[in-house]
């Protein structure tokens, strides 16, 4: 991603440490793949970032913003949350849970107090909706559907995985995941877990790397894990607008709330449009990898 500095005019071309790997299966060294990259991309220089995800367009989005560089990325705890939330409701809606119980969940995630307990009823709540036996459960994939355009399924691995993300980052870590197991295989539940762990660790010194060359960064609610991402970042910008990516349906609260982060941080003189459709669902919600766009 070729990105120039409007206020010194440099041309720095960010690229992800995956790539550098990539190509040096050809036999190249490292340093003759910079140099590769550098001559043909005409930048003043390269900056190698950390990449947790497949490309770093779904780690981060540069903008140009009032003189400045800014960086929209990911802010997997808070999407991990939110996506929580309306799967509760989900559960509710499809009598999964009663209302009070789903309040009390909803209340426990907003407050951060008696989450073994709330990862444990949803755990639960989860095992009986994939019981065959049960007549009332036949159509499960209509639990995580709200519109026709959406997969139940892929609705559903999306809840799951930010309720394993939910649970990786607990401020209390290993003793938080040892209150969810049953002895019997804690190695490995741990490994899964610290997998996830040391993705976000990646994440957090992407921010710091690029904080340290002067960029702002701005969170977004937006989680990048492979077909079960709900990814935000996967951005296209111009002068005056954003492109979203959206998805609707069962999140359409979520593209309402990332929609209204990105219009407060850029200011009323640029638009954000929300693109959602079959081409972008099929990226799990790529618009920037599902065009080509060039600045001239």
């Amino acid at each position: 991603m070729p990105i120039k500095n409007p206020e010194t005019g440099e041309c720095v071309l960010f690229i992800g440490r995956a790539e550098i790997a990539r190509n040096m299966k050809l036999g190249l060294k490292e340093e003759e793949v910079l140099d590769a990259f550098c001559r043909e991309f005409g930048v003043d220089r390269i900056e190698v970032l950390p990449q947790p995800s497949f490309h770093i367009d779904l780690e981060v989005s540069f903008r140009w913003h009032e003189g400045k560089i800014i960086a929209f990325l990911n802010d997997s705890l808070t999407a991990s949350r939110l996506i929580i939330k309306y799967g509760i409701k989900r559960l509710y809606y499809c009598g999964l849970l009663t209302e009070i119980e789903a309040d009390h969940l909803i209340h426990c995630l907003e407050y951060s107090i008696q989450e073994d307990r709330l990862v444990k009823t949803i755990w639960d709540r989860i095992n009986e909706f994939g019981d065959q036996n049960d007549p009332s459960l036949t159509e499960r994939d209509d639990l995580f559907i709200i519109s026709g355009e959406e997969s139940g399924g892929l609705n559903l691995t999306r809840f799951l995985k930010a309720l394993d993300i939910f649970i990786a980052l607990h401020k209390d870590g290993e003793i938080f995941w040892e209150k969810l197991t049953d002895n019997h295989n804690l190695e490995g539940f741990f490994t899964y877990y610290q997998n996830l762990l040391d993705k976000e660790f990646q994440r957090t010194q992407l921010r710091r790397r690029l904080q340290s060359m002067g960029i702002e960064i701005i969170p977004i609610p937006s989680m990048s894990d492979g077909e079960a991402s709900l990814n935000y970042i996967n951005a296209v910008h111009d002068l005056n607008a954003v492109y979203l990516p959206a998805f609707g349906g069962m999140f359409q609260e979520i593209d309402k709330k990332v929609c209204a982060i990105v219009k407060n941080s850029l200011g009323h003189k640029v638009e954000v449009h929300l693109i959602r459709n079959s081409m972008t669902q099929s990226q799990s919600g790529g618009v920037h990898c599902s065009v080509s766009v060039y600045g001239r």
